[in-house]
């Protein structure tokens, strides 16, 4: 199962643009300091990312030697890194709870399915309760996506309800439930879970107002439509002059937008 390295320093992470942003603190407010966890979540994420780059590289050598499967001769990186993470996890770090229910598989070669699937839905439902309003919370529907490749389906359906019941958030609910209707087995075009329609369904009735839907269905925000006064803009002609769209106001005006590729 591929890492998510931003699992684990996502508290730090600013929101990406479109995304739910913490309101800013007033002017007089002062500097807080950074929490240890964070700090410790982050540093791991550093670490975690070098030893999964080497680790890349050496399955390369090893398919460029002609082994067909060369996980199978080396040892995953979460293996050594389970221990730190789930010690971040008991000391509170909700992201490390995320990475440990990313990382089981990969942490635990060879569990029975009997004895692995108690433990990874425990720990899947924790990241869920933990983090369905935290800072990181934009990741977990993405989180999702990921593990339907690999982890038992009715695991992550009953994450998905989880995260879907507890998020304040309507946008991630959607993209929680969109996502699972979509997604897909690893090397397959078999959809991951039997609820797939279910949730497709569910998204459409419950939010067919939140911006993934609206993209769905072929509405994308453009910000123009007939009848809209076009924005603004500075651009130079063919001689280099500079001119305003503005310039051009009452007038018929052509627009052209080429480029190479």
């Amino acid at each position: 199962m591929l890492p998510i390295l931003l699992t684990l320093a996502a508290a730090l992470a600013p929101a990406q643009s479109g995304e739910p942003r913490p309101a800013a603190p007033p002017p007089q407010a002062q500097a807080q300091a950074p929490d240890p966890l964070e700090t410790e979540l982050a540093a791991l994420a550093k670490d975690f990312g070098a030893a999964y780059a080497d680790y890349g590289k050496r399955l390369d050598e090893l398919r460029k030697q002609g082994e067909t499967r060369p996980e199978s001769k080396l040892e995953h990186p979460a293996v050594a890194f389970w221990a730190r993470t789930e010690a971040l996890a008991q000391r509170g770090a909700a992201g490390a709870r995320l990475w440990l229910a990313l990382q089981f598989a990969n942490a635990h070669p060879g569990m029975p399915a009997a004895e692995r699937d108690p433990a990874w839905r425990a720990l899947l439902l924790a990241a869920v309760e933990a983090g369905a309003n935290a800072p990181f919370a934009r990741e977990l529907p993405r989180a999702f996506t990921l593990l339907y490749l690999d982890a038992p389906a009715a695991l992550v359906d009953e994450a998905v309800e989880g995260f879907v019941k507890r998020t304040t958030q309507r946008e991630l609910a959607a993209e929680a439930l969109y996502r699972a209707s979509l997604a897909k087995r690893r090397d397959t075009q078999q959809l991951a879970s039997a609820r797939a329609a279910e949730f497709g369904k569910r998204c459409a009735a419950e939010f067919g107002d939140t911006s993934i839907m609206r993209s769905a269905r072929g509405e994308f925000e453009v910000g123009l439509a007939l009848g809209k006064q076009a924005p603004d803009f500075t651009a130079k002609d063919a001689d280099g002059a500079s001119f305003k769209l503005s310039d051009y106001r009452g007038k018929v005006v052509v627009l052209d937008f080429w480029g190479f590729w």
